[in-house]
């Protein structure tokens, strides 16, 4: 692989940040691309690599194209990228969700090229690749798109699913996730987190860290991710509902029926393999 040509588009966000530092340390000729100039020069002159003044340029000669921008316009740069790059190369997108990306992308004329739909499941802070998973989703031939991806990424788990069961597991993993912390973030009293730290143990510190790290990401992505899965708004009224049958518990101060209340859910928590091990 090491000289063979990439081109990471959207390279001033994150995670295109992030993918550009991957091929630039597994030895690829690497070439940037981004509508945000001044971000785009930057990124060129961090890494002392080359920025392309269009999509056209920078894909041309490369033998493998990271499309990693918003998830509105992945789609449409995809379809351009595949207009311009050269046979045999494979074009990879990582949005969050992928059924109406992957419908659009299965209608592409391309069978010359490898497109890879990609999902790596971490953030830009991640340090390598090393323990870390990505999720492909079939386009058009399964065996061949993940064959491909565990040979640009070998240091990750590449496992493999549906766009419908990518998507609704996101709206969990992701999704609901991120909602939960949001609230916690929104209930705590920042005036006075200094104090509460000092007096706080394990399982606030871990909420917290997470919480944090989460809110550290992309506003913007953060709300998509919300907004843009069709199967985000069950598990949020689910949410919801089970927040206030609680809530009404405490109020009540009946201690009784929380206390059964959390002997269920613990119950419940058993089908999970790894649930001894939490602790």
């Amino acid at each position: 692989l090491n000289r063979l040509k990439a081109a990471v588009i959207g390279a001033a966000g994150r995670m295109g940040g992030w993918f550009t530092r991957y091929f630039i340390g597994k030895g690829f000729e690497t070439v940037v691309y981004d509508i945000d100039r001044e971000g785009l020069r930057k990124t060129a002159e961090k890494y002392h690599i080359d920025m392309a003044d269009n999509l056209k340029g920078a894909v041309a000669d490369a033998a493998v194209t990271l499309v990693a921008v918003s998830l509105a316009a992945t789609a449409e740069v995809v379809s351009d990228v595949l207009k311009t790059v050269k046979r045999r190369a494979a074009v990879v997108e990582i949005a969050s969700f992928k059924k109406d990306i992957v419908e659009r992308l299965k209608t592409t004329g391309r069978k010359d090229v490898a497109v890879i739909s990609l999902h790596p499941m971490f953030g830009h802070g991640a340090k390598s690749l090393s323990g870390q998973r990505m999720v492909v989703v079939p386009v058009k031939d399964l065996e061949r798109e993940a064959a491909a991806a565990r040979t640009l990424f070998p240091e990750a788990e590449v496992i493999t699913a549906t766009a419908e069961e990518h998507d609704e597991a996101m709206a969990t993993v992701l999704a609901l996730t991120h909602f939960t912390n949001f609230i916690f973030a929104s209930a705590l009293p920042w005036r006075t987190i200094e104090k509460i730290r000092r007096l706080s143990g394990t399982s606030f510190n871990l909420q917290i860290t997470l919480a944090e790290s989460i809110l550290h990401d992309d506003p913007g992505l953060l709300a998509a991710i919300q907004i843009d899965n069709r199967y985000t708004a069950k598990y949020l009224d689910r949410f919801v509902k089970e927040a206030e049958a609680l809530r009404r518990l405490v109020t009540e101060k009946d201690k009784q029926k929380m206390t059964k209340s959390i002997k269920t859910l613990s119950a419940k928590m058993k089908s999970d393999p790894q649930h001894k091990q939490a602790y």
